[in-house]
């Protein structure tokens, strides 16, 4: 909560800098129950620089948590407009969120795997990891067969690779999972969700 306190001065601070409403809006995702803070501070972001695929992105996904979908995909596609190499992985991801939230359950899963596929190609596993913990939650919220399997993987690799981010996802996830879910024997405490070890 500091953190995010600390981005939303410097917001205040740089209103015209992208940086730090990327930041700020991250921070206010991983914190806040609802996406409305992160969406409110990334659309000051995108006010200062429309064409930061990263911005547009986050945009869109909190967009598409808020349920507002038609827009996610407007963001979404300005994303892809703007897009660089390392923001392939990302957008391609995104994209598969939008898609389970739409009902599309294999274009979504199709769009999760090719993200992780390319991450894992540029050789950033977070983003890969990130997707893979994305992914296994909306496979536990569509009810699919494999959803335990993929939550499973997505945990160990979690595990594999320790960091911030990767620590405030699961514990982000966790809202929409069941701690059962989450208590796993190889998942270190540090990155357990409170409450959910046994």
């Amino acid at each position: 909560e500091a953190s995010r306190a600390l981005f939303v001065d410097w917001l205040r601070d740089e209103p015209f800098s992208s940086r730090p409403a990327l930041m700020a809006g991250y921070l206010a995702d991983l914190i806040n129950p609802t996406p409305t803070q992160a969406i409110e501070l990334t659309r000051v972001g995108v006010r200062a620089d429309a064409q930061d695929a990263g911005l547009r992105n986050n945009l869109a996904f909190f967009l598409a948590n808020a349920g507002d979908l038609a827009q996610a995909e407007v963001e979404a596609a300005a994303a892809l407009r703007y897009q660089g190499k390392p923001d392939e992985a990302p957008i391609t991801a995104t994209r598969g969120f939008i898609a389970f939230r739409r009902g599309d359950l294999e274009r979504g899963r199709q769009l999760y795997r090719e993200a992780i596929c390319l991450a894992l190609a540029q050789g950033n596993e977070v983003v890969a990891t990130a997707a893979q913990l994305y992914f296994a939650r909306e496979a536990f919220l569509n009810e699919l067969p494999d959803a335990r399997a993929l939550l499973d993987g997505a945990l160990k690799a979690a595990r594999a690779r320790p960091h911030a981010d990767l620590v405030a996802i699961v514990s982000r996830i966790s809202r929409d999972v069941p701690p059962t879910m989450l208590s796993v024997p190889f998942m270190p405490d540090a990155v357990l969700p409170e409450g959910s070890a046994d």
